[in-house]
């Protein structure tokens, strides 16, 4: 399995785009450790996506894609839908917890119910 990943710097704003053959926390180790020109200058970063592929020519077409204007375009609207995803599910965990009190799937705002 192949990995095409991309880090967030929290110094410059800046995204890094990867693709390692590892797992995930070895490649990021390497990264902490400062193994890399980019990590050492730009960090500490955050992981912000990840996605697998079953073969190195995929990873590497992707990883590459990810660095032209029109792969960066997509990969912003890929964080964005994935935040939104995250945000959606949560809502819905809260909803059937009770801590919200409307239906997170109205198009209303959901509002923290007053008497937790």
């Amino acid at each position: 399995m192949f990995i095409v990943y991309v880090l967030k710097s929290q110094k410059h704003d800046k995204r890094y785009v990867g693709m390692t053959s590892k797992t995930i926390a070895q490649r990021l180790n390497w990264h902490r450790w400062g193994l890399t020109a980019w990590t050492r200058q730009n960090g500490p970063f955050e992981l912000i996506y990840t996605e697998p592929f079953e073969t190195k020519s995929q990873a590497l077409k992707r990883e590459s894609y990810f660095k032209t204007g029109q792969g960066r375009r997509t990969l912003n609207l890929l964080l964005k839908k994935s935040r939104h995803d995250l945000w959606r599910g949560l809502e819905h965990l809260l909803y059937t917890e009770g801590v919200v009190g409307s239906n997170p799937t109205s198009p209303t705002t959901s509002y923290l119910r007053e008497d937790l």
